[in-house]
């Protein structure tokens, strides 16, 4: 207890996450058994990481009005642990196993079309999904009063299926951890497939699942129907019609040769002590790779608008851990420190105050944290960074679909600029680029986009590798404030706190 009270703390040792058992839930009756259709939206994410969320509970308990003879009876069969641990664990599966009869698709397991071109399908075999139980030394009060600030130990916490190579074909498409801390609290770690699901989706799907836990009809039924998606004639017209992102604007490439040309005329005397010609290659370098029409160029490869480009866009994206490794390698996830930081609404208004009117309260949080970052990150003259925010796209497409929909639909919009720009001008000019291009996409079609992924073998990492955005330090936006992640009630009140495990790029 009190090394995880100094762990806690800030010191000592870490407190220990012990497995005690993992089993399979299998849905609570058959479901149907044909293979389920996979959009382009769904498939383009066959190389990223599982989305990995747990939630906190402070006191969970079954309600008595929930109990039932399989529930009593299961207590007995479990072994150790507190009976009312037991009791909530039993529950909990199934629970989940009666939500799985509306949400099956969860039970199948990745798999390609042995016809060319070999399309993602999801064999619903009725395999089921994984659910494991855990313990860990400490109680979650500690946490509570820490305000749920992010701990190493809580990776532990959360599944991490392997989806690289093979793995892509046999993992569970969702796992599910439930951890009881020593006072009776609960933490439930939650790992679901990126193909499967958008964050949208996992949301409506977990506040499904408390809806069953606590014994009612489910209020909002899943639309998984993803042929609404399909693309029947995929057009290389249509494809070419779609950017990965807009680049640097006229201005900005103006600004970075500026930039480039300041670094290039140093005096003389900051010179000493290192030889001329080694300083010579360094800023002929630093020069030709911050260089305006090289970064056009580079920009335009990755546009898909050329017969040049899309030969090499037209890559064999067949799943391949080389893309995985490649991306692992740009970002070490074991170099990424997570914090949690509260922003007030008083704290909010002032920053809307400083921008200006007319911007929401999410282009300005972007615009503030992507200064702070860029301040923090000391880019050098000519470096530029990006910052890339996550669209719905449920509502936009020629035939919306409800929010209900159960599967993948959304596009990004990314803003590219100069790293120096984002930490000197006023934060309204920084948030007015960003309300800018996420106006812009908004107003867009995501219709060419599909065009291109299915023209593409619906793989987005050879041209994420070719990119310069890969070598960039900018700022990715995950999840969103306005999904039910604290709507997620299984009968014993709302999550004391939601959080995400560390996220690798992949």
């Amino acid at each position: 207890m009190s090394a995880a009270r100094s762990a806690v703390d800030g010191g000592g040792t870490e407190p220990r996450v012990k497995l005690l058992s993992r089993e399979t839930v299998l849905p609570a009756s058959p479901t149907p058994g044909d293979p389920f259709f996979l959009s382009c939206l769904d498939i383009m994410w066959q190389d990223i990481h599982y989305n990995r969320r747990f939630l906190f509970y402070s006191r969970p308990c079954v309600p008595a009005s929930l109990m039932t003879d399989k529930t009593v009876s299961a207590e007995d069969r479990c072994s150790g642990g507190d009976s009312q641990a037991s009791r909530l664990l039993q529950h909990l599966k199934r629970s989940l196993s009666l939500c799985l009869v509306e949400y099956f698709c969860w039970c199948g397991r990745l798999a390609r079309a042995a016809d060319p071109p070999h399309r993602f399908y999801i064999d619903c075999n009725d395999a089921g999904v994984e659910f494991t139980e855990a313990t860990v030394d400490m109680p979650l009060s500690l946490l509570a009063r820490d305000g749920f600030q992010m701990k190493p130990f809580f990776t532990d916490l959360c599944p991490a299926p392997d989806h690289r190579g093979s793995c892509l074909f046999s993992s569970p498409l969702l796992t599910i951890q439930a951890t009881i801390f020593e006072d009776g609290g609960l933490s439930l770690g939650v790992a679901a497939s990126h193909v499967v699901v958008d964050g949208l989706s996992l949301w409506n799907f977990m506040a499904s699942w408390g809806e069953c836990s606590r014994g009612l009809q489910l209020s909002h039924a899943p639309v998984l129907d993803r042929k609404r998606l399909a693309v029947a004639t995929p057009s290389i017209e249509k494809a070419n019609q779609w950017r990965f992102c807009s680049g640097l604007n006229k201005q900005d490439q103006v600004d970075v040769q500026a930039e480039i040309n300041r670094k290039v005329e140093l005096p003389t005397e900051k010179c000493e002590g290192k030889d001329r010609s080694d300083l010579s290659s360094s800023i002929t370098m630093e020069k030709k790779e911050a260089d305006p029409s090289s970064l056009e160029e580079r920009e335009q490869h990755v546009d898909g608008g050329t017969e040049k480009d899309r030969d090499a866009n037209e890559l064999d994206c067949s799943h391949s851990t080389s893309h995985v490794q490649h991306l692992t390698d740009i970002k070490p996830v074991n170099d990424l420190v997570q914090c949690v930081l509260v922003m007030s609404d008083s704290a909010i208004r002032r920053l809307k105050i400083e921008a200006g009117e007319g911007y929401t309260s999410l282009e300005v949080l972007c615009a503030h944290f992507w200064q702070r970052i860029s301040i923090a990150k000391k880019a050098g003259p000519g470096e530029c960074t990006y910052l890339l925010v996550p669209i719905n796209y449920r509502d936009r497409i020629k035939q919306p679909l409800p929010a209900t929909y159960f599967g993948n639909v959304i596009g990004y919009s990314v803003v590219v600029t100069i790293a120096s720009k984002i930490r000197e001008q006023p934060l309204g000019a920084t948030t007015s680029r960003i309300h800018a291009q996420l106006l812009a996409d908004k107003c867009g079609s995501i219709e060419p986009f599909m065009h291109w992924l299915e023209t593409h073998d619906n793989c987005l990492t050879p041209l994420w590798l070719s990119s310069p955005m890969v070598h960039y330090n900018g700022v990715n936006v995950a999840s969103s404030p306005w999904f039910p992640a604290y709507e997620v009630d299984f009968g014993w009140d709302k999550p004391a706190a939601v959080r995400a495990a560390k996220v690798s790029w992949i």
